[in-house]
């Protein structure tokens, strides 16, 4: 008696849909879910550490902030070459004296950091005092302790 050892088409199964057999929809839900919060968590990571060290390198290296930010300012408040660098000017004056009074309390940096708002609001258009006044706001929200 000769047995028949040969697979029939419909019992081929292809593996990823074995796969998919052998384990409950919940669990490969889980096991997404579980992948893509990992990856979300670990890249939350590398920029909160990004923008630390980016802000204790300024720290550490007052005069590097001017050179980083007026251009940036430039664009974004549309400024004329003279503004940059009368804004250049200030911040070179007043982010030194903003690292010392980090050191001395929230209270003091705040006080110069609204000095150096309002210096620089005075040599700008009202469009641009506008848009700057937004930037410094939200820079105040971001990176100094409340």
């Amino acid at each position: 008696m000769k047995c028949d050892t040969s697979q029939s088409q419909s019992s081929i199964v292809d593996p990823p849909k074995a796969w998919r057999r052998a384990h409950p929809r919940w669990l490969q839900v889980t096991v997404l879910l579980v992948v893509f919060t990992a990856g979300g968590l670990v890249g939350a990571m590398f920029g909160i550490k990004s923008v630390h060290l980016r802000m204790e390198y300024y720290r550490q290296n007052a005069d590097a902030l001017p050179n980083a930010i007026v251009p940036r300012l430039k664009f974004i408040l549309e400024l004329t070459d003279q503004q940059a660098e009368h804004i250049r000017e200030i911040i070179n004056d007043r982010h030194p004296r903003i690292i010392e009074y980090r050191e001395q309390g929230s209270a003091a940096m705040h006080a110069e950091f609204d000095a150096m708002e309002r210096e620089i609001a005075e040599i700008l258009d009202e469009q641009q005092a506008e848009k700057w006044s937004m930037f410094a706001e939200r820079v105040r929200l971001r990176f100094l302790p409340p």
